[in-house]
């Protein structure tokens, strides 16, 4: 206690601040930014830059045909994890891009 008293009071001659708001700091900063946070919190930040990484290894080494092939085939797979994981019907409009983009992909590859 006589350590808060006196770190309080040298705070009081450099800023200048009532001990009444050092006090009030101290409540707020018990809440902190990181106070609600667990191991299940770093789940979305860690994909989302593991995600970021291969897409830049992507645009660094794979020539444009190949980048816009695996944008429109990571959209089709993720239709598809939407079907399955969520089971949310797809739109008619989703069908028939999904269907377009396979044979467009097998008629480039093909020949």
């Amino acid at each position: 206690m006589a350590v808060d008293y006196w770190q309080g009071r040298r705070a009081v001659v450099v800023t200048g601040t009532s001990v009444k708001e050092l006090e009030n700091k101290r409540c707020v900063n018990n809440n902190t930014f990181f106070q609600h946070w667990n191991y299940m919190t770093l789940l979305p930040i860690t994909t989302r830059a593991t995600a970021g990484l291969l897409t830049a290894l992507v645009h660094r080494h794979l020539g444009s045909v190949i980048k816009g092939f695996a944008l429109v085939l990571g959209l089709v797979f993720s239709a598809l994890l939407q079907f399955v994981l969520e089971g949310t019907d797809l739109s008619l409009g989703q069908l028939v891009g999904t269907a377009l983009v396979l044979f467009s992909s097998w008629l480039h590859f093909k020949g």
